[in-house]
């Protein structure tokens, strides 16, 4: 089958290529797979690999063979899932657990930004507990994950707070009640601060977490090393910093499908907007994974798979 294969080569990271059809395991289905979105972690990742190699994580698609007996999850229907590698390919093998299927009137281009980027941002979100009327501060707010972040806090009833690395890095967000270029260590607490940038950024997070409060930390996106005084976070009451990486969460839960078919769901409703900056056909990856790591798209970009 055809797939995108790294290449070694930073500048043309990723082309098609031939590869084994994947072999689902009972508990997997095989996927024709139609859209896929790209996340900057697994870009970077692309980038950075030998050649040979398929990445991939979100999976949009039609079901060409299960051996489960689940009636919504029938050969040919259309469903989005999560893999930890293959999904920009021909066909994948997922994890029935981390599958929904996709509603009508949600197209692939939509469903496809989910899996990853959503999830993240809801189970980021959930540490939290209730949010009704508390203050919650997103870093990386105009990434993937940040914009269904702001959205979901908002749809829980938080105060929201976008923390962008420029005053020109604003476009697409909906859902905000204050901006705040960088983030200074003075200023009015929050209760939850959801954290991607990591560096001095993230030092700067726990001079406004509110005592008992948490920071969740998904991601690194500045590739700098954080200094922290233990000082800073006892004087704050038990306030907690913890992290959080998406495959390893969703196996506490039995799997991403209740969440999926929840996020899947506002979107139908139209109450979450995906987001999707980029459509491109599989045959442009190269391009398109090389503008999501210099930062071009602000949102969401989704490759078609044809």
């Amino acid at each position: 089958m055809r797939a995108l294969v790294t290449t070694g080569d930073v500048d043309r990271p990723v082309e098609l290529g031939d590869v084994d059809e994947p072999v689902p395991r009972p508990s997997e289905l095989l996927v024709r797979v139609e859209a896929t979105s790209l996340n900057r972690g697994e870009c970077r990742r692309a980038a950075a690999a030998p050649a040979g190699a398929v990445f991939g994580w979100d999976v949009v698609g039609t079901i060409r063979q299960t051996s489960l007996d689940r009636p919504e999850l029938h050969v040919g229907a259309r469903v989005v899932g999560l893999v930890r590698a293959g999904a920009w390919a021909e066909q994948a093998a997922v994890p029935a657990t981390d599958v929904a299927e996709v509603p009508e009137g949600v197209s692939s281009a939509a469903a496809a930004t989910l899996p990853v980027a959503a999830m993240t941002a809801y189970h980021a979100l959930a540490r939290g507990g209730l949010l009704l009327g508390r203050r919650v501060a997103v870093t990386g707010a105009t990434g993937g994950v940040g914009r269904f972040a702001l959205q979901l806090a908002r749809l829980a009833g938080a105060h929201t707070t976008a923390i962008v690395s420029a005053p020109d890095r604003t476009e697409g967000l909906v859902d905000v009640d204050a901006v705040e270029v960088g983030l200074d260590g003075d200023g009015d607490p929050f209760d939850l601060v959801l954290e991607s940038v990591g560096g001095p950024l993230l030092a700067a997070a726990v001079h406004r977490i509110r005592p008992g409060g948490q920071i969740v930390s998904y991601g690194m996106s500045s590739e700098k090393g954080t200094s922290l005084s233990a000082r800073d976070l006892y004087l704050r009451n038990a306030a907690s910093i913890s992290g959080l990486f998406l495959f390893d969460e969703l196996v506490g839960f039995g799997g991403g499908a209740v969440t999926l078919a929840r996020l899947l769901a506002l979107v139908a409703d139209g109450v979450l907007d995906p987001g999707v900056a980029a459509v491109a056909d599989w045959h442009d990856a190269a391009s398109v994974v090389r503008r999501v790591l210099g930062r071009e798209i602000t949102g969401k970009a989704v490759i078609e798979i044809r």
